[in-house]
């Protein structure tokens, strides 16, 4: 199982502190292509952030191969 982190304020790109949401949808990308896989789970602890790049990541979630699910390990 892949866990992904979801932490900090989101932008598309990221900043200083915090992955953006480009880069966490290519980690979503990348544990679909890899076959030791077999879920993904998004470790979100975020207040939010900018819309641009929120769609895209949507996307990939949504069209992922395998199961993902949640987990808020503090706010989201």
């Amino acid at each position: 199982v892949a866990v992904v982190p979801i932490m900090g304020v989101m932008s598309r790109y990221g900043n200083y502190c915090s992955w953006g949401s480009e880069d966490v949808a290519n980690w979503i990308l990348e544990a679909n292509r890899d076959e030791s896989v077999s879920a993904i789970v998004l470790e979100i602890n975020s207040p939010g952030g900018s819309v641009d790049g929120t769609e895209l990541l949507g996307e990939v979630v949504r069209q992922s191969q395998k199961p993902v699910v949640a987990w808020v390990a503090g706010m989201a």
